[in-house]
């Protein structure tokens, strides 16, 4: 799909690597159920919003990238290494913020300035 949306290929795998790292920060960690995702184009730059219902989270309080942490794909008390999304999708945008939602869940947002095409 994001091929359609007439960017670089380099923006595109961008893209595509920052949504799928916020959605499924969204599916394991927001436990909340529902969440959407959008992108808006607009001069040269994409706005990627990713709105859920979850329990929302302080990003100042998260663990360091490459520590242990639950392992929310597991029903077993197994602990995995983790925390490196957030980083990759900050390294990838231009501008990350993290919004809390007024009733329930969160908002991120990030945006990406987009390279011309060639």
């Amino acid at each position: 799909m994001i091929e359609s949306l007439n960017v670089s290929r380099q923006d595109a795998d961008d893209l595509e690597m920052i949504i799928g790292e916020l959605a499924t920060n969204a599916v394991l960690h927001a436990k909340g159920g529902d969440y959407h995702v959008s992108i808006e184009l607009k001069n040269n730059q994409a706005i990627i919003r990713v709105v859920d219902n979850g329990v929302g989270f302080s990003p100042d309080a998260l663990p360091a990238p490459g520590t242990a942490r639950a392992n929310p794909l597991s029903e077993d008390a197994y602990e995995r290494i983790g925390g490196f999304g957030l980083p990759l999708v900050r390294y990838l945008a231009d501008d990350i913020a993290f919004m809390v939602n007024p009733f329930r869940g969160m908002t991120v947002r990030v945006a990406k300035k987009l390279l011309p095409i060639s």
